[in-house]
């Protein structure tokens, strides 16, 4: 097996390990189970389990960053550009999303092994969804705004459907994760918020 094979399995293995147990329930031995290699090898390309954590956590916020970019590239306008923001945002916050759940554990336990590693990776992010927002009021696609409240709130609407899927079982229709309600929620989300920034024209 080669080299960066050998890494990457390893990789993967932990990022399934420590989405579901946390970095201090996670054991070396099940991510080494799982990646079908021997415990030896995982030291042999990370020095302890806290490095193999922070691997983790870099690897999963270039992955992010890397989307985002892609997604907010190219000669397209602002509202395709904001739909392509709205599905990165609900991606990110999907039960089945391995960061978001190593997140909530780091959440739970005061962020100090993430705090600094991924530290840069959130700033890159935010800026480049900013700059998206900032070209749209330069070109006149939107109106003049305090662009950190409006993420703000957008994050929100969004996140806030995942965690109220937990407590409003009492209407499936409400907060069911159905492909096709998931797209009427994300074609209705994109057209509020169009209205809500759009430049007056009046």
């Amino acid at each position: 097996m080669k080299h960066r094979d050998t890494r990457e399995k390893i990789l993967q293995a932990a990022e399934e390990v420590f989405a579901r147990d946390g970095f201090a329930g996670a054991r070396i031995h099940e991510i080494s189970h799982k990646a079908g290699i021997n415990q030896a090898m995982i030291y042999y390309y990370f020095s302890s389990k806290e490095s193999l954590y922070q691997a983790v956590l870099k690897q999963t916020f270039l992955r992010l960053n890397l989307k985002l970019s892609k997604a907010l590239t190219g000669n397209f306008g602002f509202p395709y550009k904001l739909r392509q923001l709205i599905e990165f945002y609900f991606e990110l916050g999907s039960q089945d999303n391995n960061l978001l759940r190593i997140m909530q554990q780091e959440l739970i336990n005061g962020g100090k092994h993430s705090r600094q590693i991924t530290s840069p990776y959130i700033k890159q992010l935010y800026s480049m969804v900013r700059k998206l927002f900032e070209e749209a009021i330069a070109s006149g696609e939107c109106r003049s705004m305090d662009i950190d409240s409006v993420l703000l709130a957008i994050f929100t609407l969004i996140t806030f459907y995942y965690a109220a899927s937990s407590m409003a079982s009492y209407d499936q229709y409400t907060c069911s994760f159905e492909p096709d309600i998931m797209e009427r929620r994300k074609s209705e989300l994109t057209e509020l918020i169009l209205k809500g920034i759009k430049k007056n024209r009046g």
